[in-house]
């Protein structure tokens, strides 16, 4: 791995510049690494450090750098390790609908069906390359094409469409304008598969419940709208 910035000297306690330390002088560097996916796929980071110096007579001494941590058994030249969490990634989406009647007080023919569906981050990772794919058909299982969407509609924490933080929302909307074949077949059923990617790679997905856990059925559920002739 290569560090991220540094080391860069950042003084000293008796102010000696970089590359001089008079008798129990103490310099500081920094330096920073920006945890990538083969680190994080490797399960951590190990670092050490090895620093030199000559005396006025020409004698060069070197150390090995320690963690600070003798409570772990190693009281010198062991490396400063980070452990990287393993990464868990999930996704959950529900589809949920609302109508806009065109009047006549019935779910039938020209009234709007009105989607949201919610992509929520349920892992513990950062997902990217967010996707929908959306399936619309009739009760009896034949095709049919929204009307609009899905679009997305923002986010709870401010993310660009196609990229979740871990807990975030986001939400997309779609319509569909009840035709006669939906009104003559009873019903339209809609699903959306979800699907997006770790840093790692690693491919995740689900398929929308209907957002009703009281029809017995706790996910992957169409969202149906039962349609009526006048």
């Amino acid at each position: 791995l290569t560090l991220t910035t540094g080391p860069v000297f950042a003084g000293s306690d008796q102010g000696s510049t970089d590359g001089t330390l008079a008798v129990g002088e103490t310099a500081t560097y920094i330096a920073t690494y920006v945890i990538d996916a083969q680190a994080l796929e490797a399960g951590g980071v190990s670092n050490t450090v090895t620093a030199t110096g000559s005396s006025p007579t020409g004698t060069e001494v070197s150390d090995v750098s320690d963690d600070g941590d003798d409570t772990d058994g190693n009281n010198s030249n062991d490396p400063t390790v980070v452990t990287t969490t393993e990464l868990d990634p999930s996704i959950e989406v529900t589809k949920t609908a609302t109508i806009t009647d065109n009047g006549d007080g019935i779910t039938g023919l020209e009234d709007v069906i009105n989607y949201t569906i919610t992509v929520e981050n349920t892992g513990n990772t950062i997902l990217e390359a967010l996707g929908l794919v959306d399936t619309l058909s009739d009760i009896s299982g034949n095709s049919l094409t929204l009307t609009t969407g899905p679009v997305f509609a923002g986010s709870d924490q401010g993310s660009t469409d196609g990229t979740l933080v871990v807990g975030e929302t986001a939400t997309y909307v779609a319509t569909y304008v009840i035709d006669s074949q939906a009104l003559g077949a009873g019903g339209v059923s809609n699903t959306v598969t979800a699907t997006g990617s770790s840093p790692t790679g690693t491919e995740v997905s689900d398929v929308s419940d209907d957002g009703d856990d009281t029809d017995g059925n706790i996910e992957d559920d169409p969202t149906v709208v039962i349609t009526e002739l006048s």
